[in-house]
């Protein structure tokens, strides 16, 4: 299985946080096959060098099946103002 990130929009940006979807190409025993994955990053600096977590805590929460629209909700709710 080899996957290739097709394409990566930034969705929301609430002070350092940032919320993107990720339109991506997944190969499985020669078939393409197209899926969408929304990130929530609390450190847009971390999001920039893929740190996903170090001693500090974790900076990216992954969430699938949801829309646009309901992840920016819930990208809201998580990012304190």
């Amino acid at each position: 299985m080899k996957e290739i990130d097709k394409k990566v929009v930034i969705l929301a940006r609430k002070n350092n946080a940032i919320c993107i979807r990720i339109e991506r190409l997944t190969d499985i025993g020669g078939k393409l096959y197209t899926s969408i994955r929304h990130e929530m990053w609390a450190n847009e600096e971390k999001y920039k060098n893929n740190i996903i977590s170090d001693e500090h805590g974790f900076y990216m929460r992954g969430i699938s099946g949801s829309t646009d629209s309901d992840v920016i909700k819930i990208f809201n709710q998580w990012v304190k103002d």
